[in-house]
């Protein structure tokens, strides 16, 4: 078998995660790839487990032992790029592992690692910039850290969608469907900044009110109802029935976009977006009425569509128009490190 000339270090164990995502861009590319998986430290499930991750930089109970075999299986199989993705700790040896081996190693960013809720787990990572040759950055306002912290080169990249797992939801039954029927839908992750922002268009905006995600137990806005996580079909159902979904920003980590921002709209969902420079740029010729620069206009849109199926329909339909195509997949982004790396990965 020819060996990998690419190796992807990340989550794989859902196929919600980058790691899952690039894996299946490398793949339409004809790629034979290697992962190195992070789902790797059992102690996190635990609290002493977490807590010894805090306070060792990120670094999990598990991390010596891991990083010592994704060092061994990198000089065994010699790829010509590593892509680690997210604030991932590695050891020094894993950078020579890399060196040894002649493989250009990049960081695909998709956090701000320094934000409040990653910083005390990414420590550890914010020392190894200096060694990537590339930081892919998908939050345009943390590049000057980057640079600041010694990155070598920085690149700025959006995030993408997964033909493969965004897209129309697959068939099911009537009883099943209804179940996902709401007014609107809000798919994500809980923190009390978004708290006090879907109880604001709750309290203002009777109806139904769908709430996706992890993380919500502390933090649960009134007037909406927690269905749980959304994975595969779960997550296309809880993007494509309601007949309003929300995407939010995290204000805590720069956002000006965020991955919703490519996955609501393959699943033919009428998404409406907050009005950001990026959002504008992404969104070319998406009607005003789909984005909102505060909470009272949020509230303002969500009640004018609700009370418009055609409205509605146009931002399906234009969502999918700008979102949906070959440019916004997994597999362009890693074409894009490819090429700025000069390397050729085809098998």
């Amino acid at each position: 078998m020819t060996a990998p000339s690419l190796c992807i270090v990340g989550n794989f164990s859902a196929t919600c995660h980058v790691g899952s995502m690039l894996g299946r861009g490398a793949d339409s590319l004809g790629i034979h790839w290697l992962p190195v998986d992070l789902d790797y430290a059992p102690s996190l499930k635990a609290l002493g487990g977490k807590a010894f991750m805090r306070f060792s930089g990120g670094r999990p109970m598990e991390w010596w032992r891991f990083n010592r075999a994704a060092a061994a299986a990198i000089r065994q199989a010699r790829p010509k790029l590593v892509v680690t993705t997210g604030v991932i700790p590695l050891h020094p040896d894993f950078f020579d592992a890399c060196h040894e081996a002649g493989a250009k190693i990049c960081n695909f960013a998709t956090d701000d690692p320094w934000a409040s809720h990653i910083i005390k787990s990414a420590t550890w990572f914010l020392r190894t910039i200096p060694s990537y040759d590339l930081i892919a950055c998908t939050k345009p306002r943390v590049v000057e850290d980057f640079l600041s912290y010694g990155a070598r080169w920085v690149e700025c990249v959006t995030y993408a969608y997964d033909p493969f797992l965004h897209r129309l939801p697959d068939p099911v039954g009537a009883a099943e469907w209804k179940e996902y029927t709401c007014d609107l839908s809000f798919i994500g992750t809980g923190n009390p900044e978004r708290r006090a922002e879907l109880e604001f268009v709750a309290d203002r905006l009777p109806g139904t009110h769908h709430l996706y995600g992890n993380d919500w137990a502390r933090h649960m806005p009134r007037g909406w109802v927690l269905r749980g996580e959304a994975l595969d079909n779960r997550f296309r159902l809880a993007a494509h029935v309601p007949r309003v979904s929300i995407a939010l920003l995290r204000r805590g980590a720069r956002d000006d976009a965020t991955m919703r921002t490519f996955e609501l709209a393959p699943c033919d969902s009428c998404g409406l977006y907050e009005d950001t420079v990026e959002h504008r740029q992404i969104f070319q010729g998406y009607p005003d009425y789909g984005f909102f620069r505060d909470l009272p206009e949020l509230v303002a849109r969500c009640r004018s569509l609700l009370d418009s199926p055609e409205k509605q329909a146009t931002l399906r339909r234009e969502g999918l128009r700008v979102i949906a195509v070959p440019k916004n997949t997994y597999a362009t982004r890693l074409q894009s490190l490819l090429d700025w790396m000069g390397t050729s990965c085809n098998a």
